[in-house]
């Protein structure tokens, strides 16, 4: 159970993981299984488990292939490959529903729960869970019970249910009171202090952790011994780095847990348990600043990772000795070690992490913070370097850095690492002319512009640390949605101040009259076109498109020699959206515009009229004027069409077929969409759906815009695109200036939510 293992996340307890293995007739495969598991080599295991279920005749033995097949769940699941995980267990159901086991039932119902809220589908997985629950209430079994229970726990913790997931741990605990499980309530009581911290309502910190602490020692020196203590000493670590190291007795607890777990591990010979433990104290020691101690359990946690091949403990380490480095300002050695772990954490980044809980907050704390850590080593360097050239080179490896960065989190929002192989644009030294390209860097103590200019990269760091900003953006996206009032020029000066201000002279000498931005973090929920310098808006003095990155832009021009324009539209209320009453005219004057006959209008406007006209025809514009929805998940971002809801991977698939005749759609516009309010994740999304669809770029907008404006806005941006020479995002900046002029309009609610994204040209 990895909960136990890492420490670092909460994990659904898998029954099956405590229990098949003894259902299990005693053959060669199942002794190396068996061994395999001990030793957490998911991969190994994997192979050897498909052999043996080949083998087993599941008419004659059901009850073995079933719980062989259960194991293979289990390792699929760590693996995180959930989707097959999800195959097997459906291929379990028939078996399942014969044999009436109520254990196996049991765990099947739990495994099911298990794969679909590890891929987002919360609601089937609560369902599976409350299925399991009643079959196990049923069974009299009070271990069962609590083990589905736990699971229970865990799904409300994550969404954050505190008060009802205590309640589940509280009965587990009652349910275990007169049975031997003492592990199953230690498990329980570790998550039931992780719920109570996060929870800030458990003040006694120090005297539950050291009843914690003897609960564990009262266990046999096993290796689940070894990872509960590990487990403890990582919740209090967490607390610790919180509340500044205010209890000292408590560090001295975590450090003991550690230790303990080291020893454990020295005896059972255990290397993957003898990295964690070490690697913990080090980090422990990095804490106290006695980096020398630091790095020698760190260097042994290195040695033992690699022995067991255990990459997603060695990048840690890895990652461990570049900030200790770091700290004693050895940038060479810093730079190679965080570039070792980048290198040893991205081939498994996508596998590692998409089975995990929450595996988004798993990318922002464990892997986003890796590139930033590297990519503030390179501006430090580079601030403090006075050679032009040195500097140059310094910098630009920090956009390089920056760019991978990129990659991976649209490689994790979307989960698939083909998304961005499908462009490959070199990062730029120097940018167009007229043209700069900005990258915001948010780090924890400063903002960092990275600004791509026609003679070279210019740096600017700007004194706001993470929380001022990350706070700053969300009241401003707040108050640029409320047309009541005008308090969001108060914030939009204050951005103004911190991202242009500093580069201001540099882009009037250079002649600067395009900002292609490329967002970080919090920056993304905001269009820059609003920033207000007391006098004007951005966009009045410069045309402003974002890219999800350089490398995964296709900057070619736009050829308008022969375009083919596609319109699509649903000004309907359909499956409990809204009506768009002018999404007909905005049709009609567009279809007049182009001279075009390809139209699909409200019952045309279906999945299947789609795919037909992509299989047929190669379209330069793809307009859709429908509700859209880009939420925090691929799965639950989508368009709305007449019969149904169009998926991120349904638009790839369609915009693909005009792929395999070497076409590339130049323009997708969706004119009514809109993404989730304060949502990172979301924009993230959004920002890359460029690159996922597979097109040059896309028009869209952050919020619902009113119905009018929007009309007028697409009808003036296609008739400004269409002048001889416009690039595209010169005709937003036209569109945009038009509505500012218009009294009725000139608030950023109805003209900023209009973005460019990808291709600018």
């Amino acid at each position: 159970m990895r909960i136990i293992q890492t420490g670092l996340f909460f994990f659904l307890c898998f029954v099956s993981a405590a229990n098949s293995s003894t259902l299990m007739q005693p053959d060669i495969i199942q002794v190396e299984v068996n061994q395999s598991f001990q030793k957490d080599n998911y991969s190994s295991v994997a192979p050897l488990l498909q052999q043996k279920l080949a083998q087993i005749d599941q008419k004659t033995h059901p009850g073995e292939y079933l719980d062989t097949m259960s194991q293979l769940i289990d390792i699929y699941y760590h693996l995180g490959y959930l989707q097959k995980a999800l195959i097997l267990l459906q291929n379990s159901q028939d078996i399942i529903l014969t044999i009436q086991d109520r254990w196996r039932i049991i765990q099947y119902l739990n495994q099911y729960g298990m794969i679909h809220y590890a891929i987002g589908n919360h609601h089937k997985a609560i369902q599976f869970f409350q299925k399991a629950q009643e079959a196990a209430l049923k069974s009299k079994h009070p271990i069962l019970l609590a083990h589905v229970m736990n699971n229970i726990a865990n799904c409300l913790f994550i969404e954050k249910n505190y008060e009802e997931a205590a309640t589940f741990y509280y009965a587990c605990l009652d349910l275990l009171e007169n049975t031997d499980d003492q592990h199953l309530k230690a498990i329980v009581l570790l998550n039931l202090f992780r719920l109570e911290l996060a929870n800030d309502q458990f003040t006694d910190n120090q005297e539950q952790a050291i009843a914690i602490a003897k609960q564990i020692n009262q266990l046999p020196d096993t290796r689940e011994k070894a990872n509960h203590l590990m487990t403890l000493s990582r919740i209090i670590e967490e607390e610790l780095v919180q509340t500044n190291f205010s209890n000292m007795e408590l560090f001295h607890l975590s450090y003991l847990a550690s230790s303990d777990a080291r020893e454990i591990a020295s005896q059972i010979n255990d290397f993957r348990i003898l990295s964690n433990a070490n690697g913990n104290l080090g980090r422990l020691y990095e804490l106290t600043g006695q980096f020398e101690d630091a790095k020698k359990l760190t260097m042994r946690a290195l040695f033992f990772s690699s022995q067991e091949n255990c990459p997603d403990l060695h990048y840690r380490w890895q990652w461990q000795m570049g900030k200790l480095c770091m700290f004693s300002n050895d940038f060479n050695a810093a730079k190679k070690y965080f570039q070792r772990a980048i290198k040893t954490v991205d081939p498994i980044r996508l596998e590692f992490f998409s089975g995990f809980r929450n595996h988004e907050h798993a990318f922002n704390h464990y892997i986003k913070p890796l590139y930033t850590d590297l990519t503030e080593l390179l501006i430090n360097k580079a601030h403090k370097t006075h050679n032009r050239e040195t500097r140059q080179k310094l910098l630009q490896e920090a956009i390089a850095t920056m760019e991978s960065l990129k990659t991976a989190e649209l490689q994790d929002f979307f989960q698939d690492e083909c998304t961005t192989h499908k462009i490959s644009t070199p990062v730029f030294e120097k940018s167009p002319k007229n043209s700069a390209i900005v990258y915001p860097v948010v780090l924890p103590e400063m903002l960092a512009l990275l600004t791509i200019l026609p003679d070279g990269i210019h740096l600017n760091n700007i004194d706001v640390d993470a929380p001022t900003l990350n706070e700053t953006v969300r009241q401003y996206r707040k108050q640029l949605q409320d047309r009541t009032t005008h308090k969001f020029l108060s914030f939009s000066r204050q951005l103004f101040d911190w991202m242009i201000r500093p580069c201001i002279n540099e882009l009037k000498s250079q002649q600067i009259n395009t900002l292609i931005f490329a967002p970080d973090g919090v920056l993304r929920l905001i269009p820059f076109s609003t920033l207000h310098d007391g006098n004007q808006f951005l966009v009045e003095n410069f045309a402003i498109g974002l890219i999800p990155a350089i490398g995964l832009t296709q900057t070619q021009p736009f050829n308008k020699t022969d375009i083919q324009i596609l319109i699509n539209g649903l000004s309907e209320a359909r499956q409990g959206f809204s009506s768009l009453p002018s999404v007909t005219s905005e049709v009609r004057d567009l279809k007049k515009m182009f001279g075009c006959d390809h139209v699909l209008a409200n019952n045309q406007y279906t999945i299947n009229n789609l795919t037909l006209e992509f299989t047929k025809n190669n379209y330069n514009i793809v307009h859709i004027a429908t509700h859209g929805i880009f939420a925090g998940r691929k799965t639950d971002s989508f368009l709305l069409t007449y019969d149904g809801k169009l998926t991120m991977d349904q638009l790839e698939t369609l915009v693909g077929k005009t792929h395999e005749r070497n076409h590339t759609v130049d323009l997708l516009t969706l004119s009514a969409c809109q993404t989730a309010l304060g949502n990172e994740r979301a924009a993230l999304g959004l920002a890359g759906v460029a690159v996922k669809a597979g097109v040059k770029s896309v028009i869209a907008t952050l919020w619902y815009v009113d119905d009018e404006a929007t009309s007028i806005a697409i009808r003036e941006f296609y008739r400004q695109l269409m002048k001889p020479g416009m690039s595209k995002v010169m005709a937003l900046q036209r569109t945009q200036k038009k509505l500012i002029a218009n009294p009725r309009f000139w608030q950023p609610l109805y003209w900023a939510p209009f973005i460019l994204i990808g291709n600018w040209n």
